[in-house]
């Protein structure tokens, strides 16, 4: 990655990792790379985003982790099926990780700490847990769910058995994976400058995608650009790069073709609507750059509200996009747009928004009434208030209304314009 998009690393290293285990768990590699540090460290997973330094208690902490966590869902599924495939656990685990109802364990996208005989007897014991359990592991059907046993129950068993201190990132114990305001869709959306996020599970999520896109393209323009030019170079397919000739109106009518039995109209019907929106998209082309430039601009804007930098509901005002169009179509076309989803109801029409960064349209399914919702509360005599309140300091209490604000500006729905 260092020579291929020529980041900045201060040391890089190459490491290799084979053998079956490393075909079993996506976690093995972090473990060898634990296994080689001759020093105190600290593991970052990579997709950890941080805004501010690594907190100093974390530094001269003897042991850290992200957070402490228990768990009486998932962790009982990977419990039951360690049961199923008879494998050995360590009674430091049967101990202080397995209760009646919850299954605790530190979270690991931040690990280590300056207890290096600690670490190397955490990772001699997972080493010794596997080869032990080699037999019964290679007969799982369910490997992966294995990594939290050994990399994070371990962590959490030994250090409580050893009666070891943890410092970890986030101070409050998270049950049942509900990360509250740290979870991923609603950090994108935030009426605060952030200082962290971990996407773990939420990697397909379109507007965490996209948030580290614009973060990106604003914080790191130089890295953003070589990125993007390496993974063209390569043949990956990056939008914008993309070419104009290469049209992607085919792939929801192809997936459509594989999961249901398409009618001929109803393909045409989809192949129609399709190139609507692919003429959309163009009309917008001769003016991208000039668009990209007002996105960035939103992005900034954004980030002084979060920072309260905007305190005068008097110089800004909100207002629909310039590149956002309302769409009616037939209940048969919506039905096919959402992939005829059970849980689709009538009444509802379609949102375009030009994405200039992204360069394609984004598509919104939204009820009649969400749509008249919208264009009241821009109608609102204090709807530049609302926006204020929605963000920074003057956020003194999170609402359905203030997210709505903000999912909006952030999909490109709503412009800030500054009086």
């Amino acid at each position: 990655m260092k020579d291929l998009f020529k980041l900045p690393y201060d040391k890089y290293y190459i490491c290799d990792y084979n053998g079956d285990y490393n075909e079993w768990f996506y976690c093995w590699p972090k473990i060898l790379t634990y296994q080689r540090q001759k020093e105190p460290f600290i593991h970052i997973d990579s997709d950890i985003f941080m805004w501010t330094p690594i907190p100093e208690a974390l530094l001269k902490a003897p042991l850290v982790a992200q957070h402490k966590e228990r768990d009486s869902n998932f962790y009982r599924e990977v419990f039951n099926e360690i049961k199923k495939d008879n494998i050995q656990l360590p009674q430091y685990i049967m101990q202080h990780c397995i209760g009646d109802k919850y299954i605790s364990s530190f979270n690991a996208g931040i690990i280590g700490g300056n207890d290096l005989l600690f670490l190397q007897r955490y990772i001699n014991n997972i080493i010794n847990f596997v080869s032990k359990n080699k037999g019964n592991l290679d007969k799982a059907s369910r490997k992966f769910l294995y990594n939290v046993v050994f990399e994070q129950w371990l962590y959490y068993g030994m250090t409580t058995f050893e009666h070891k201190e943890v410092c970890t990132y986030y101070k409050k114990v998270i049950t049942d994976f509900d990360m509250q305001d740290a979870t991923v869709p609603t950090q994108t959306v935030s009426g605060i400058p952030l200082k962290y996020m971990h996407v773990m599970e939420y990697k397909d999520n379109i507007r965490c995608n996209r948030f580290i896109v614009y973060n990106m393209l604003n914080d790191f323009p130089k890295e953003y650009e070589q990125i993007l030019t390496a993974c063209a170079e390569i043949g990956i397919d990056c939008p914008i790069f993309s070419s104009d000739l290469v049209s992607k109106k085919s792939l929801r009518l192809e997936k459509l073709k594989s999961l249901t039995n398409l009618t001929k109209l109803e393909s045409e019907e989809l192949n129609a609507y399709e190139t609507l929106k692919e003429n959309y998209k163009n009309s917008f082309l001769k003016n991208r750059k000039e668009l990209i430039k007002i996105q960035q601009h939103q992005i900034q804007m954004v980030k002084m509200l979060q920072n309260s930098l905007i305190s005068d509901e008097h110089k800004i005002e909100m207002e629909l996009s310039h590149t956002l169009k309302f769409i009616e179509c037939k209940e048969s076309l919506l039905d096919l747009l959402v992939f005829k989803s059970k849980h689709h109801k009538p009444s509802k029409c379609i949102l375009w928004v030009y994405n200039p960064i992204l360069n394609k349209v984004d598509e919104f399914v939204w009820s009649y009434k969400k749509v008249q919702f919208l264009k009241e509360l821009l109608r609102e005599e204090n709807a530049n208030l609302l926006l204020l309140q929605a963000y920074g300091k003057a956020l003194e209490k999170d609402s359905d209304l203030n997210t709505f604000i903000r999912q909006c500006v952030f999909d490109g729905i709503i412009n800030i314009e500054k009086k």
